[in-house]
């Protein structure tokens, strides 16, 4: 498992939007960039569109528990990620949110296979 920080200045936002790769989900968009740090690094952002102040912080928790879940035992050493989440994510599920996301991110290559299997979980390989 690797070691994550939280982004939290302006400069690395900012540097992530124009360099980054967006990718869009129904209720989540994804953007991230490779770093040359040896640790993942990700923010979670809900703007003003997603609802009152009470819906943006459920959004933003429900975003970060899925964002604990699928990288919690990835290997995603030198990568920025910024989950932005949209109006629909206030009615989602953290499971719902980290399918979204691992959909997303394994299409577009950040993430190899599957995401580990959880607690309560089966994964069926034949």
């Amino acid at each position: 498992m690797s070691p994550s920080e939280v982004l939290i200045r302006k400069a690395d936002f900012q540097r992530i939007h124009s360099e980054g790769r967006a990718l869009r989900g129904p209720d989540v968009v994804v953007v991230y960039t490779r770093t040359d740090r040896p640790v993942y690094r990700y923010a979670v952002v809900a703007s003003r569109k997603v609802g009152s102040a009470v819906r943006r912080n459920r959004a933003k928790r429900v975003l970060r528990e899925a964002q604990r879940q699928l990288f919690g035992g990835a290997d995603l050493a030198g990568i920025d990620i910024l989950l932005i989440a949209k109006s629909g994510a206030v009615a989602q599920t953290s499971r719902a949110l980290r399918d979204q996301v691992e959909s997303l991110l394994l299409r577009d290559g950040v993430l190899s296979g599957g995401s580990p299997t959880r607690p309560g979980e089966s994964r069926d390989f034949s």
